[in-house]
């Protein structure tokens, strides 16, 4: 009996293969697929272009850092959160809801997507000494005074003043906040307040997915940055970036990648061999109201898709946060995600363990060129000018998700399929107002004339005082838009 050869034979493959599935990438990727050249493109961990992580031992040296966001509607139950997070050796920020960083005082919609803020005493409740990440959107020059006012010495302020347009109408026009978030920051950097500062274009992926967007907004809003301040010394050590981390984890670990190398090839002729921190926030947009505790896998899933990209921080939401709800247990849930993902899953035991993936590297070197392509685009523009190139984009892409959620080609379990029951929703639109009637009845704030220029280095310290004598977040705003 003749035996028959069964090993398998290298074959080439067949023409009629599809390599496409509808609104999905190629089937399988192959060498030829990958652009890059290993030395010059992709190199080694800590070496230009940095593609491969900023520092050659990446977590075998040390872990990311933990951060917490704080999203608890009523200040004061973000109290006790604090308190574990300084036991637990993690950094603390806050969100101020929508209505918040926008300038305007309590009104419907209340703490539905933060914490309601409305003067320094909702400040005071916080109970913070410690250090504190201010994520102010459209007002990070009024929430910057009002922490200041509130004893508050230590802040890593988070610059975006104008993709907040994306889900409320400004009370401010973009230049003027733009003023007076760069106002606001060079207060902080030339009294050393800060050690750090933020850009984020973290909200481009609250409204849709879009990493090139991202990626080439960031850029423009550090070229800003950088060419607005006196920095004290290497800007590279001051600056960090906010990149969102969603589940779409090749993509995202391919955009972490991408980012590091577009940064190198921006800015490294004029800031050397450097690149900043980069802070991968967990997705708001992915967490789901409807069966809440699905969001404890979303969230572990950013979680990996951030450190296998390499990013240097770390903040994830609780599987509660986007009904308003925010306890010790679900905090206690997200730090325990980032221990399994450090300890047990074993990711820092080598550096960028994905690379040399054909898809990953693929998706790197395309991710790259469509954010240079959007770049070029708005070569020469400022950041400001860039957004609104931008936004046209941004909002046909939002459209388009929407289609693709109603008609199921996009799948979100728990929302338009595998449902199980209604959605739960905990509202404290009422108890934000009543305190807010109830403070404006019993306060004695009062101010007339005209704010200085937000160049002035009274600016700052005039909105200090305001906040000081009592005033709120929306008497503030509305006094800058008719100042200027």
């Amino acid at each position: 009996m003749v035996k028959k050869d069964r090993r398998v034979q290298r074959q080439a493959l067949p023409e009629d293969v599809p390599t496409r599935v509808p609104g999905r990438e190629k089937l399988y990727f192959r060498p030829e697929d990958v652009r890059s050249d290993y030395f010059t493109d992709i190199g080694f961990p800590g070496m230009p272009p940095y593609t491969r992580g900023s520092t050659a031992s990446m977590y075998r040296s040390s872990l990311w850092e933990i951060i917490h966001y704080l999203r608890a509607a009523v200040p004061s139950h973000n109290a006790p959160l604090l308190k574990l997070l300084r036991k637990e050796g993690a950094s603390a920020g806050i969100v101020p809801d929508v209505l918040t960083r926008s300038g305007i005082d309590p009104t419907e919609g209340a703490g539905r997507d933060g914490v309601s803020l409305f003067s320094s005493f909702d400040v005071r409740e916080l109970k913070n000494n410690d250090e504190f990440r201010i994520d102010g959107g459209a007002s990070l020059a009024q929430l910057s005074s009002m922490f200041l006012a509130s004893g508050n010495s230590k802040i890593i302020p988070v610059f975006d003043p104008f993709t907040d347009e994306l889900f409320r109408e400004q009370v401010l026009k973009d230049e003027l906040r733009m003023r007076s978030s760069i106002a606001a920051l060079r207060y902080l950097l030339d009294r050393k307040i800060c050690r750090r500062i933020a850009v984020s274009s973290y909200r481009i992926a609250e409204a849709t997915e879009y990493p090139e967007m991202e990626m080439a907004y960031a850029v423009k809003l550090a070229e800003m940055l950088l060419s607005s301040l006196d920095w004290p010394t290497e800007p590279m050590q001051l600056l960090q970036v906010e990149l969102s981390a969603t589940e779409q984890l090749p993509n995202q670990v391919a955009k972490f990648r991408a980012f590091r190398r577009l940064w190198y090839r921006h800015f490294g002729d004029d800031y050397g061999e450097a690149v900043p921190h980069i802070v991968a926030r967990g997705s708001m947009r992915e967490l789901t109201e409807e069966q809440d505790e699905n969001n404890a896998v979303r969230f572990t899933v950013q979680c990996l898709a951030a450190a296998l990209g390499g990013a240097e921080g770390i903040a994830l939401n609780e599987a509660t946060a986007p009904v308003g709800i925010a306890g010790e247990k679900e905090l206690k849930a997200v730090l325990r995600a980032h221990a399994i993902a450090a300890h047990e899953a074993n990711i820092g035991d080598t550096v960028d363990p994905v690379a040399g993936s054909y898809y990953i590297e693929h998706m790197t070197d395309e991710l790259e060129t469509r954010a240079q392509r959007l770049l070029e685009m708005v070569k020469g523009m400022d950041a400001r000018r860039s957004f609104h190139v931008f936004l046209p984009f941004i909002r046909s892409r939002m459209f388009e998700e929407r289609r693709q959620l109603a008609t199921r080609e996009k799948i979100v379990v728990g929302v338009n399929m595998f449902r199980l029951g209604e959605k739960r929703t905990v509202s404290w639109e009422r108890k934000r107002m009543k305190d807010y009637r109830d403070y404006i009845r019993k306060q004695r704030y009062q101010f007339l004339g005209q704010l200085p220029q937000p160049e002035s280095n009274e600016y700052i310290e005039t909105l200090m005082q305001l906040f000081n004598k009592g005033a709120t977040v929306g008497q503030v705003t509305s006094l800058m838009a008719h100042s200027f």
